[in-house]
């Protein structure tokens, strides 16, 4: 099974990408961005790393930079009559869209920590997560400076909360980053994509 590297298109006079999700969610699958979720409407498993849970709608968080997951909905909205029922809106950026050393100035010190947090992925919950929501849910339909200026305000909300929790093990993502570490790779993918079957050696070789 291989890992996947979905693009989504980023138009042209954008520093970054906000879109909204009405389709089939992508796979098991990982990528450069920095990523922000927020599921509008849909139930059903969601894995980050080797972090497997239920979503439901309201679900929020934060996923590093190739840190491999997916969100698999319920038979209910993916056989839906009148077609796929979730709905996500998502937030992706580089880490250096708005500069190099952007996240790197002082005032922006604990910024830069959940970001460096947010390789394990990164659950909102409480005031922080109904705030974010409030501030999300419509983007997708703001012009460009309205979206950097929320995304902003995003930003300030999620450095001076500890309304989080870490999703993935802290070792998890050391198989994706090194060289010749590939049968361990695929092994982790197989087990996250099968976790309710029972699982044989050979199978994952």
């Amino acid at each position: 099974m291989k890992l996947e590297n979905p693009k989504l298109l980023q138009d042209p006079d954008k520093s970054f990408i906000v879109h909204y999700e009405n389709k089939s969610f992508a796979r098991w699958h990982h990528h450069p961005e920095y990523e922000l979720v927020l599921i509008l409407n849909g139930k059903g498993k969601r894995m980050i790393g080797d972090h497997i849970d239920r979503f439901d709608k309201n679900d929020l968080v934060l996923l590093g930079s190739y840190l491999p997951h997916e969100y698999l909905c319920d038979k209910e909205y993916m056989d839906h009559p009148d077609g796929f029922q979730g709905r996500a809106i998502v937030y992706q950026f580089l880490k250096d869209f708005l500069g190099a050393q952007f996240f790197e100035i002082p005032e922006n010190r604990n910024l830069s920590r959940i970001l460096d947090e947010s390789y394990r992925g990164l659950q909102f919950y409480g005031k922080t997560r109904d705030k974010l929501i409030s501030l999300i849910e419509n983007s997708y339909q703001m012009d460009g400076t309205e979206r950097l200026y929320s995304l902003f305000s995003i930003f300030k909300i999620i450095c001076q909360t500890r309304e989080y929790k870490l999703l993935s093990s802290p070792g998890f993502m050391k198989p994706f980053h090194n060289k010749g570490d590939e049968p361990i790779q695929k092994a982790l993918e197989y087990i996250v994509q099968h976790f309710q079957e029972e699982v044989a050696m050979k199978d994952m070789l």
